[in-house]
């Protein structure tokens, strides 16, 4: 009696372990998507326009496209408040919208709001490019 005692005792724990282990890779999913949101819930909630009156004029004309397109899916507040900077990161974000269903962003539209989210980092985002490109040249000595 004692032994089966013993065995329930060591299944009972064994599935209680298991249970626990998955249910914390769910809560570190649920986590991420939770930080995801809350994040993207920023962006959404900050500025919600750009004064581009002293940007050049093609720079002006960039930027309706930019709230024509971009705001068909999400918020311009989403794109202007974002953590990208580098040419890099636009052209992979640019590129990544334009890739979802329903985007209707050509690629003479993608090369507009490409143009002008980089010219608009440059002038907003000084800082975080150098940030940045510090950064990676720092990653860039460590791999070497």
């Amino acid at each position: 009696m004692r032994l089966l005692y013993r065995i329930t005792l060591v299944l009972l724990i064994s599935a209680l372990g298991a249970n626990l282990f998955a249910d914390s890779e769910e809560d570190s999913a649920t986590d991420e998507a939770l930080q995801d949101s809350l994040r993207l819930a920023a962006l959404d909630n900050g500025i919600d326009s750009i004064d581009v009156s002293n940007y050049p004029e093609e720079m002006q004309q960039y930027y309706e496209v930019v709230k024509e397109k971009c705001t068909q899916c999400h918020k311009l507040s989403r794109i202007i408040n974002s953590e990208f900077a580098l040419p890099g990161e636009w052209k992979r974000y640019v590129k990544r919208m334009r890739r979802k269903p329903g985007s209707k962003i050509k690629k003479k539209h993608a090369k507009k709001i490409y143009k002008f989210l980089v010219y608009d980092s440059e002038q907003r985002k000084a800082d975080l490019i150098k940030i940045k490109t510090a950064a990676a040249g720092k990653d860039a000595k460590q791999k070497k």
